[in-house]
């Protein structure tokens, strides 16, 4: 095999994760370099990979030219992506020069994508279709369940231990500095925030309360957690019944992290436990599977107090 390899950067994916959970620290540009720069010395080390393509895709001008200078100097090639309304442009544009990259220089049999949204998972395949070998780079909490499925667990690799002890304690402390500005966390009782959305139904004029379903805390579980969130889309669609294909597509994306096998075996669990029941029915053209939420019983009734 080659000794060579590419390492395509979705840079605005490092950069926003940091700047959001860490209450936008001083300085993070730095930080984004940083992990960029000992990801590069682990593939030469670890790998023995001579790395001779570098490229990273950003809105640098929303981030900063600061990010630009830094790149040049370590030999990056930044590629500035125009943010649009399409939220996925540098994505795009990544996937376009992954492709041409692919068909025009065969010496390059080696990948490296500092990225974890599933949107990458076609290139990925078709990456490995034509031979060549992929890493997938992310931090741990934002891999797509369903790529990392893919790639396998030795194909992953974990930025979030690229980060000195020095620099996370940094952010850290910028971190707990801006949350004690923060006016107090609304009221919880049991698992469920008491904070409602109001909606005024103009036509009965009386007032409907939907349940905001809050990202699961620790005490929330993955089953609660999915079942919550098929109250809130059958509130929000109003169906009463809704398809499992549909459902199943609303639940990628809010529960990303996982495979789609293991959201698959989230509803499987919750029909063995009776909270729900997934029938058939007659369509026009063919029968068609939905979700049938049993309201009586113990965990749809704790999730609805």
């Amino acid at each position: 095999m080659e000794k060579t390899a590419a390492i395509f950067i979705d840079y605005e994916n490092v950069y926003y994760y940091l700047k959001n959970k860490y209450k936008d620290p001083p300085e993070l540009s730095s930080y984004t370099s940083d992990i960029i720069r000992s990801l590069r010395g682990l593939i030469n080390e670890e790998y023995g990979l001579q790395i001779i393509i570098m490229n990273a895709y950003a809105d640098f001008e929303q981030i900063g030219t600061g990010s630009l200078s830094t790149l040049y100097l370590m030999g990056i090639h930044a590629q500035n992506v125009l943010g649009t309304a399409h939220k996925n442009a540098a994505d795009m544009q990544m996937c376009i020069d992954l492709m041409q990259i692919l068909y025009t220089r065969s010496d390059i049999q080696n990948f490296v994508l500092l990225a974890g949204d599933r949107d990458y998972i076609p290139v990925v395949q078709h990456l490995k279709r034509n031979g060549r070998r992929v890493w997938v780079s992310a931090f741990r909490d934002t891999i797509s369940g369903d790529l990392l499925e893919i790639i396998g667990e030795k194909s992953f690799l974990d930025i979030g231990p690229l980060l000195s002890p020095e620099a996370l304690e940094r952010m850290d402390t910028h971190r707990r500095n801006e949350e004690a500005k923060l006016p107090p966390r609304p009221n919880v009782i049991g698992r469920i925030d008491l904070d409602k959305i109001q909606k005024q139904d103009k036509k009965a004029g009386a007032i409907r309360h939907r349940p905001v379903v809050p990202r699961p805390p620790a005490s929330l579980g993955q089953e609660d957690y999915c079942l919550a969130l098929i109250l809130n889309y059958i509130e929000e669609t109003r169906y009463k019944e809704p398809g499992v294909t549909p459902l199943l597509r609303f639940l990628t994306d809010e529960m990303p992290l996982l495979a789609n096998w293991e959201r698959k075996d989230l509803l499987s669990s919750l029909e063995g436990k009776g909270a729900i029941h997934i029938e058939t029915r007659e369509g026009m053209d063919f029968p068609y599977a939905v979700v049938v939420v049993n309201q009586e019983h113990p965990m749809v009734k704790e999730l609805k107090m």
